[in-house]
This record gives C-alpha cells, structure tokens and sequence, in this order.
C-alpha cells in the first residue's frame, strides 16, 4: 500500500510540475508576444499584410515599397492615382509602361493614331502584331501583360475643347506626350482651368527635355511660350519624320516623365491626408531637365524657367477660358491644310498640278525633260525619292537666300526684304537650281505633303518678279506633294 502511495504521489508531483511549467510557458509566450517577438506563421502574416495593401501588391512592388519616400502609405497613394496620357508614340511608351508598373489606379489614354511599322522603332510598348491597331488598345495589352491589377482606360479620338472638358475633371495628373504646339496650349488651357499639374515633354533628334507646368504657383506653358495662334504654323513644318529622332532618347525623356509623374502624385497625395508621412519631393515646376546625347561634357542640365506671368492669357489676371475659343483655335494643320490657311497664295492656279496632271507628267515616258526637284532634308530624301529627281532642302534654299539679301516670313512664305545689289547673284543662283523653258524643261518641286514645296514654289515665283524673269522658267507645284503620288500613283512608295 506504502508503495503505491509513492508513486501516486510522485505522478501526482509529476502533473503538478508539468502544469506549473506549462502554465510558465504561455505566460513566457505572452510576453514575448506583447513584445512583438512574434513567432507563428498566422502572427508574421498578420503583421505582413497592412489594411493598405494586399499581400500580392507587397510583393509586386516591394522594392518600390521599400524607398523610404514611397512606403506603404505612398503605394497606396499611388494605387488611388489617376493619371491622363495625351499621345501614347514615343514619350507615351515608356511612361505607360513604367507608370502601370509602378501600380498607378487608372490611366487614361488619347490617342487617335495607329500602330505603322515606322512607329516600332521608339514606341516600344507596340509590337509588330499589332500593325493597323488603335495605338491606346495596343498600349492598353502591354499595360495588362506587366500589370493586370492597372485599370487602362482608352479614348480613340483626337484631344479637342469637347473632349478636354469630359476628362480633364476626373483626372489627378494630366501628362502631355504630344509632338504638336496646338496640343501642348489645349493640353495647357484645360489644365489651368481645372486646376490639374502638367507634365511634359518634348524629344527630337538626340535632345529632349521635360519640365512640370501648373503646379503650385509654377508658370504653365502660355508664360514660357505665349502665342496668340496656339503655334498654328511656325515656319515650314517638321518634326521626327523630317528631323529625325533616337529612340532611346525618346525613352529616356518618356522614363524622366513618369518618375516626375510619381513625384507629383506622391505630393498630392500626402498634402490632403494628415497622417502620411510628410516628404515634400522636389518638382520639376518652373525649372527644366535638359538631355543632349551628343554633348558628353555637359549631357545633363537643369534650366531655371521663368515664373509665372501676370499677364499669360491662361493663367493671368485677365484669363480667357479655353472652352469659349474658337474649335479651330486649337485645330491641328497638316499638309495642304497649312497651305490652304497660312501662306498667301503666290502660286498662279495654272501653274499647280493635281493628280491627273501629275500622273500624265510623270507617266509620259517620252517626256525626258522634267527637272524634279525634292525639297525634303537630305536624309529623307536618301532613303527613298522620285526617279531621276534632284534634292535640294528647303533648309538649305532659304539659308542661301539669306546670303542673296532675301528674307522670307516663315509663316507666310512672303519675302520681307529684297536687296538689289544681289539681284545677279541670285539669278545666277535660280539659274543653277532650275531649267529654262526654251529648251523645253519643266521644273517640278516636290515634297512629302506638299507645305514645304508649296512654300519653296512661292518664294521662287516672287524671285521671278522681282528679277523679272517670270517667263523664262516653267515651275510647277504639286498639290499634296508625294503623298498625292503614294496613294493614287505609286502605292509601293514607302510611308514614313
């Protein structure tokens, strides 16, 4: 009996120590729990995922999370942000792609372009696949293929006042991705209006550069380039197609917008919610980033812009809505359309040719003595011009005129000064470029659109007078130049 007391008592003591150290145990545990020493799978994801953000979205962009400047508080001020890209080309790849990477909510895009294999080579969030596609729908599949948690929202139309005034309002950020001056003073107007920060940028050749218009007390882009006709034509016209432009240089002006895209929203953001962390990040507003590929020793720079002006039609004391202009006061001019509304018409009618008159021109195989002349830059003419044509750049002609005492109105194509000392000079100049109609010539000027010969023409014909030498040449113009002859003569000549 004594023994089996024993051992009853020795289970007994048994029980009680385990209990006493269990009991230990979770009071240890306790402490080290209110001690954030946290140590179960449940307790490490519950500290993981925030009410913020979702666990997916802490691992999509847990290095972005990571800036000190971003946080978690910043990612989701990011994933509220809606953004409004006008013109996804060039400028608009990268910041479309980079920008629905970054976990921006929404993304708007205007465009009313398609894809063409000339586009590929800069605007890398298109594909080849996609050839003939509106370029907001391609840019939209890109978008979702990196990001499907993006919403990616497309207006297939051209920007216009009626369009602005629908979208402008729902947006945070309006980014101007556009290669036309009348975009960029409507892309302006209606962010002044609705009160909306501006972040733009502009490439061409191996430059670019990128600045943030309207935020805070900044200038918005009528104080730094007022002008009463919105840029309807400053000079003959040109841009990539004529000028030329590196693609990576496109991308790299595209990737500075985005980062100042995240900039602003960050800001914005933070300034209306109290409990954020408060990080002011430096803007691009009322100062401008400069990239030139070609200048090794200085390829970066910061340019101070002036400030805002008193006056600017936009933003000034006496501003005049955007709305309440005039459509075409923002209406993009192309080609015949430029011709047709800015240059006077020096051009006898006899003496422009449309298509049937060009086609019997040129398809007259019997006819040897037509002396064409491509008045395109010299690079594009390189690359693919009318058989047995000659190039002389628009460019050039003016700048040898220039030397001849002659100075012509970019706008207008109207001579403004005349020198006549010069004048044997410059009919022995004409005579170089030209063939004379008594020996049966017939001198044909051409271009890609026809602005460029049209204003070529003009100014040669005003020689003419001047020189009195009208009646020795024969000069002919071609009414929408070799895009005419693309689509109704020679459809295999190539469109870029």
């Amino acid at each position: 009996m004594t023994m089996y007391l024993e051992i009853d008592l020795r289970i007994f003591g048994l029980v009680i120590t385990s209990f006493i150290i269990g009991l230990l145990s979770t009071c240890i545990f306790l402490l080290w729990k209110y001690d954030n020493n946290i140590f179960t799978y449940r307790d490490v994801i519950d500290v993981i995922v925030t009410p913020l953000i979702s666990e997916e979205n802490t691992i999509r962009y847990s290095r972005q999370i990571a800036l000190k400047q971003v946080g978690v508080q910043g990612q989701n001020i990011l994933n509220n942000t809606k953004v409004l890209i006008v013109g996804v080309g060039g400028l608009g790849s990268p910041l479309a792609l980079y920008l629905s990477a970054a976990g921006i909510g929404v993304i708007g895009i205007v465009d009313s372009d398609t894809v063409s294999i000339s586009n590929l080579h800069r605007q890398v969030i298109h594909t080849c696949t996609r050839k003939g596609m509106n370029k907001g729908y391609s840019a939209r599949e890109s978008c979702a293929s990196i990001n499907p948690n993006c919403r990616v929202l497309v207006y297939p139309d051209t920007l216009s006042i009626e369009l602005a005034m629908e979208l402008f309002p729902l947006y945070d950020i309006i980014i101007d991705a556009t290669d036309n001056c009348r975009s960029r003073y409507l892309i302006n107007d209606a962010a002044v209006y609705f009160e909306k920060p501006i972040v733009s940028g502009a490439a061409l050749r191996w430059q670019g550069h990128v600045t943030v218009y309207n935020y805070k007390n900044g200038p918005c882009y009528r104080c730094i380039a007022p002008r009463d006709d919105n840029g309807g034509i400053d000079g003959t016209p040109g841009g990539a197609e004529s000028f030329g432009v590196l693609g990576s240089v496109v991308g790299v002006i595209g990737c500075i917008q985005s980062v100042e895209v995240i900039k602003l929203a960050l800001n914005m953001g933070r300034s209306i919610n109290s409990e954020s962390m408060k990080v002011d990040l430096d803007i691009l507003s009322g100062k401008m980033f400069i990239y030139d590929a070609l200048n090794t020793n200085q390829m970066i720079r910061i340019a101070t812009l002036k400030g805002s002006d008193i006056n600017c039609k936009t933003c000034g004391k006496d501003s005049i809505p955007f709305f309440i202009k005039d459509c075409n006061d923002y209406k993009i001019y192309q080609g015949m359309d430029i011709v047709n509304n800015f240059y006077f018409p020096f051009i006898d009618n006899q003496y422009i040719l449309n298509i049937e008159q060009t086609r019997s021109l040129l398809g007259n195989k019997r006819n040897k003595k037509l002396n064409i002349i491509d008045v395109r830059p010299s690079n594009i003419f390189e690359m693919a011009h009318l058989k047995n044509s000659k190039n002389i750049p628009e460019e050039e002609f003016v700048l040898k005129l220039s030397k001849y005492g002659i100075q012509v109105d970019s706008k207008t194509a109207k001579i403004i000064d005349y020198e006549d000392d010069n004048k044997d000079a410059l009919r022995s100049y004409i005579n170089s470029i030209l063939s004379i109609e008594e020996q049966g010539f017939t001198n044909i000027i051409i271009c890609w659109n026809g602005a460029r010969s049209y204003f070529v023409t003009s100014i040669l014909q005003q020689c003419f007078k001047k020189l009195e030498i009208h009646s020795i040449y024969k000069i002919y113009y071609i009414a929408g130049g070799i895009r005419a002859i693309k689509n109704e003569i020679l459809p295999n000549f190539p469109d870029f």
